[in-house]
């Protein structure tokens, strides 16, 4: 079964009310969060405990809409994951603790950064 993460969850990850981020707002990184979660870590996970497979699905969107959109990379198959804001990493954190499985804490450590040149041409 699909483990699906609740939007009035992330709201309440990001102290926020729906005024703030209507579910709309909220759907790609939901999105991104339940493929995470569905790919990465429920086939890891015991039995029963999809409620707090879907609290670190909360956790993990609540990171990214917090994340402050400096270049990063996300990377499919040995995806790498990383975030520049500190209430991101938080959010990401919570998730770390949170996660049943282990298998959050092995994507953080295989990490990537990169930069790109600015329209000028120098580094960022």
């Amino acid at each position: 079964m699909a483990i699906t993460v609740d939007e009035s969850k992330i709201r309440g990850a990001l102290d926020a009310s729906e005024s703030e981020y209507p579910d709309s707002e909220l759907a790609f990184e939901k999105e991104l969060a339940e493929t995470l979660v569905n790919d990465d870590l429920a086939p890891h996970a015991a039995s029963g405990q999809s409620d707090r497979l879907a609290l670190v699905g909360a956790l993990i969107a609540a990171a990214y809409v917090d994340d402050d959109g400096d270049v990063t990379q996300l990377r499919q198959g040995n995806r790498a994951v990383s975030f520049d804001s500190d209430s991101a990493l938080s959010h990401w954190r919570k998730a770390l603790q949170l996660d049943p499985t282990g298998r959050l804490g092995d994507l953080e450590k295989s990490t990537v950064r990169f930069s790109t040149p600015d329209v000028r041409g120098g580094g960022d």
